[in-house]
């Protein structure tokens, strides 16, 4: 696996700039490890990590382990890129991406754009995909238990039911004990997202090595994400790569790592590079929140000026959206929907990146 990932961040190396979209969590400070122990072996332009660091934003912040990082890799170039509110979803660099590109997925895309302004003519590399591929997949114990590496439980039989009974009835289990619920749509598209959801779940395959290398690399979230980050990428003159979902990665994990997946995030990132990081660095739990950043201050004046009109009511509540739109931590998931409205508001204005 780790050859894997090392092709991949091959690629990005040899398009200087190599510029590493380092936040400190645990995804991309691996990539960064193995990028730039890449590097060293290879003879060729170290990477650039470049941080967006926002100091009014308590939730955001991790300077210490991004600062561990560094200095356990003796990396002498780190960009550090200060902003306050500038990529509210509703800011310059969301209005940028909105002017060139339409509504984009997800609604944080432009979160890259400052961080491209490093890359130009060269390469970005992410973390992304890291939360979904090494995380401990659903059916893990299951899959455990049915090789005999894990005592039974009575509460097994419901997994096994769920793994192999029919859909629909997993699908009503989905629905029963994980009722999903936004308080700013119609109850009738409330119960449409409701079902759907239930039965994307319940389709997900028990053996992990097979959701790995077939359902994840077709899954319509991580392949509108990453269109939409190299659609970015592209206004620069840069090429986006994702290493966790590079292709070769993905069947390389499944076949090494098979039916029962990773354990943990920590044995995952201990696996893949824990030689390259500072101690502690892949049993840390903590995550940053950039929450307060993307629904600011522009964020908060459009939503308290807007009329209730512009959205499709037989979806969206709007007394409900607004008063969900008034709370001091706002839901993501209701954010896209204020930017649908800022597209209206810009009209056909085209302006790119460099325009911030």
């Amino acid at each position: 696996m780790r050859r894997a990932l090392e092709s991949a961040v091959l690629r990005a190396l040899l398009r200087p700039p190599c510029v590493v979209s380092f936040s400190g969590g645990r995804d991309s400070s691996a990539v960064l490890a193995i990028a730039n122990s890449v590097a060293v072996r290879e003879g060729l332009p170290r990477p650039v990590p470049v941080t967006l660091r926002f100091p009014k934003d308590p939730a955001s912040h991790e300077g210490e382990w991004q600062e561990a990082l560094i200095r356990h890799l003796r990396l002498e170039e780190w960009q550090r890129v200060d902003l306050e509110t500038e990529v509210d979803v509703v800011g310059p660099y969301a209005d940028s991406v909105l002017h060139r590109h339409g509504l984009l997925y997800p609604l944080n895309t432009h979160f890259h754009v400052p961080v491209l302004h490093h890359a130009r003519g060269g390469s970005l590399l992410t973390g992304i995909g890291g939360d979904e591929v090494l995380s401990p997949p659903r059916f893990r114990r299951l899959n455990a238990v049915l090789r005999g590496q894990e005592h039974p439980r009575p509460r097994d039989l419901l997994s096994l039911a769920a793994a192999y009974g029919p859909r629909w009835l997993a699908a009503t289990g989905v629905a029963r004990r994980e009722p999903y619920h936004l308080d700013w749509l119609t109850p009738v598209a409330n119960r449409e997202l409701g079902r759907w959801r239930a039965r994307s779940i319940a389709a997900q395959d028990v053996r992990w090595d097979r959701w790995i290398s077939h359902a994840w690399w077709t899954d319509r979230a991580r392949v509108m994400g990453e269109r939409s980050i190299e659609a970015v990428a592209d206004d620069v003159g840069a090429t986006a790569i994702h290493p966790f979902s590079d292709p070769t990665f993905l069947v390389t994990a499944a076949r090494e790592r098979g039916a029962l997946g990773f354990k943990s995030r920590r044995e995952a990132l201990d696996v893949l590079a824990g030689d390259l990081l500072p101690a502690g660095q892949s049993g840390r739990i903590s995550k940053a929140s950039f929450n307060h950043s993307f629904f600011g201050p522009r964020s908060r004046a459009l939503a308290a000026a807007w009329d209730g009109t512009g959205l499709d009511e037989t979806i969206v509540d709007p007394r409900a959206l607004r008063l969900a739109w008034e709370q001091p931590r706002v839901d993501a998931r209701s954010q896209w929907l204020l930017q649908v409205l800022r597209l209206r508001q810009l009209g056909t204005v085209d302006e790119g990146p460099e325009d911030v």
